[in-house]
């Protein structure tokens, strides 16, 4: 019964967006799927069985989540043919938790890279290639003219600019993440 209530517990938490999206970037896009399917003890085999995906699909998914104490399997020797089995139980209850941790070591990354940031502006060729950056310093050199084509080079956001937007994008996801879960976090 134990089994079961976990297995609901865990179809629960992948349900949430924030775990979706975090499951499927790390873990790959059958991963909720794979967890939701193992609702209670069971092999490798068997899980892939009812996913219908290959048994190396699944043994990556649930190998990725038991390095983060996601899942735990007990190993069975088979006395006739001495091959092993693996019988998985997955449990996302820290899932939160580890969560909470990737979004604040994001931030600080972000932070430490807009510390270190120097670049101010940029320059790209509208006409040849919006892909190839052109730095100030290089621009200035060319006059603000495309080396190719001599069109005026145009301003981009880089740098600072840059990395600001995407440190106040990880901002709002996780103030929104807390919301949601701060309860479900330990207190600090």
């Amino acid at each position: 019964m134990a089994e079961k209530a976990q297995g609901s517990v865990n179809t629960k938490i992948v349900s949430n967006r924030f775990v979706q999206e975090y499951l499927t970037l790390n873990f790959g896009e059958e991963a909720v799927r794979i967890i939701k399917a193992a609702n209670e003890e069971m092999t490798d085999d068997a899980l892939a069985e009812k996913c219908k995906l290959k048994v190396s699909e699944i043994r990556t998914v649930l190998n990725k989540l038991h390095n983060l104490r996601l899942a735990e399997y007990t190993r069975t020797k088979d006395k006739d043919t001495g091959w092993y089995s693996y019988i998985w139980k997955v449990n996302m209850s820290n899932i939160y938790q580890i969560l909470d941790r990737t979004m604040q070591d994001e931030i600080n990354k972000l932070n430490k890279q807009y510390d270190e940031s120097t670049t101010v502006f940029s320059y790209y060729c509208p006409k040849c290639s919006k892909d190839n950056i052109i730095g100030f310093e290089s621009a200035s050199n060319l006059a603000f003219k495309c080396p190719n084509c001599r069109k005026s080079l145009k301003a981009t956001k880089s740098g600072q600019e840059s990395i600001s937007e995407q440190l106040e994008a990880v901002k709002t996801k996780y103030d929104s993440f807390r919301d949601f879960h701060g309860k479900d976090l330990p207190s600090e």
